[in-house]
């Protein structure tokens, strides 16, 4: 954008920065940094109106500087009414000045005269600002982000003008706006958003933050047939969007079996943490254990697979645990028994969060009948623990106790 030659006489851009004409870009940006912190809005809570025009004023004086066709267009304009030759007599310079100060007053089709401001150059130039991420623009990208989004409300139509000036990683970073222009034309935001969305998500590692996750279940509200598109996002990544993932599960379930199977089998129980060498239940195994017993209701087959899981972290997962013996109560209760073994030999040593007892005994509880069985499953070195003498207690009345207290001895 051309300097006005009004502003270039009446401003003094290496003043307000505090810079010598001279400066080096390093030395501007240095001088900028420090004013930019020092009338930050936040600095001065007493006085805010004074401190955003003095950082508006700093702005605007690195906004010239910094540019090397800016700053030249700007030492241009502001040399010329100092524009002399001193080695002329008196008159002679009093008359070259008074010929240029005519020039300057009445060549108004000459280059020198601004040109129009555009609506269109006004906009370029807020976004130029909104995505001006660099240190101390804050209130600048906000005021910015603004006085885009009251343009919009004025005129809808400038939203696919938008759309294609500004980058869709700087759109993420302008959520006032990114809304409004969702509202107005919300086909054409997909159509711009969705190939970074998947390709953001889509990176190896990737945690699905709750603004992303949001925003990919609106997208898909509005155009089903994204789901393809997500489908193709790695099932580690999916896995830390559980709200995206019901919704894809409720339109598209054998998909999202056949997806997300063998990466909640792997996450079911609790996360290891080899670094510090610790186990946690963490929200991923937590919606790990929720999807999978919503697969058991729809695919009783994937039972198998749930039980090969090891009994240490599948103990961990109450709700799958009872679903499982619900469906195989024989080879649930073989599970916990392993666990209930594995556990007594360790000493409880081990990352075991859940006790194998806690589940044998919710298993008798629901039919004492259960209690013999469970006992006779037991090995013969463990049968005198506190455990197996309480679960003694729950045989019925009606079996000989002494009986079968020599089964359990023999």
């Amino acid at each position: 954008m051309p300097i006005d030659a009004v502003v270039a006489a009446t401003k003094d851009y290496y003043g307000d920065l505090g810079v010598l004409e001279t400066a080096t870009v390093g030395e501007i940006k240095s001088a900028y940094r420090k004013l930019a912190k020092k009338w930050h809005p936040d600095q001065h809570p007493e006085n805010k109106e004074a401190a955003v025009e003095e950082f508006k004023k700093v702005a605007e004086a690195y906004e010239v500087l910094v540019d090397p066709e800016k700053r030249a267009e700007y030492n241009e304009l502001r040399a010329q009414p100092r524009r002399s030759n001193s080695s002329q007599p008196a008159g002679d310079a009093f008359k070259s000045f008074f010929n240029d100060l005519l020039r300057e007053v009445f060549d108004h089709t000459a280059a020198r005269k601004p040109p129009v401001r555009t609506e269109q150059d006004l906009i370029k130039s807020y976004i130029k600002q909104a995505c001006d991420r660099s240190y101390g623009t804050e209130l600048l990208v906000k005021l910015a982000e603004e006085n885009l989004v009251t343009l919009l409300e004025k005129k809808t139509a400038l939203a696919r003008f938008y759309l294609k000036e500004i980058p869709p990683d700087k759109l993420i970073g302008l959520p006032s706006l990114f809304q409004k222009l969702y509202a107005a034309c919300p086909d054409n935001v997909i159509d711009t958003m969705l190939p970074y969305y998947t390709a953001q998500v889509g990176e190896k590692n990737h945690r699905i933050s709750k603004g992303e996750e949001d925003t990919l279940i609106a997208f898909l509200k509005d155009r089903p047939s994204v789901a393809d598109e997500y489908m193709k996002i790695p099932a580690e990544n999916l896995a830390h969007a559980p709200m995206l993932l019901n919704k894809l599960y409720m339109d598209h379930p054998d998909d999202v079996v056949k997806k997300m199977t063998s990466c909640f089998l792997a996450q079911v129980g609790y996360s290891h943490d080899p670094i510090h060498m610790t186990y946690q239940i963490g929200e991923i195994n937590k919606n790990a254990e929720k999807m999978l017993v919503a697969f058991l209701d729809r695919n009783s087959s994937l039972s198998n697979d749930c039980l090969e899981i090891p009994p240490e972290k599948l103990a961990n997962a109450p709700s799958l645990v009872q679903k499982l013996y619900e469906m195989r109560p024989n080879d649930t209760m073989d599970k916990m028994v392993e666990l209930f073994v594995l556990q007594h030999k360790r000493g409880y040593r081990g990352p075991f969060v859940v006790n194998a007892e806690k589940h044998l005994a919710a298993f008798v509880g629901e039919n004492p009948e259960t209690a013999c069985e469970l006992l006779e499953k037991i090995p013969k070195d463990l049968k005198q623990t506190q455990f197996c003498k309480n679960m003694l207690e729950l045989v019925p009345k009606r079996k000989s106790r002494m009986g079968f207290l020599k089964t359990l001895h023999r």
